[in-house]
């Protein structure tokens, strides 16, 4: 399975997590961001979206 660092981290730490292949890395994946249409968005979150 395909896990992103943060999630898998502590697990390979513990020795949970075995990892297999190293050198194999996936491509960066798009992230959206959907909010309803009237809501206000503060400047961190405006700053987080960009």
């Amino acid at each position: 399975m395909w896990l992103p660092d943060f999630m898998a981290k502590g697990h390979v730490s513990r020795g949970e997590l075995v990892r297999l292949f190293d050198d194999w890395h996936l491509n960066p994946m798009p992230m959206y961001v959907a909010l309803p249409p009237n809501r206000r968005v503060s400047a961190k979150l405006r700053v987080f979206i960009d």
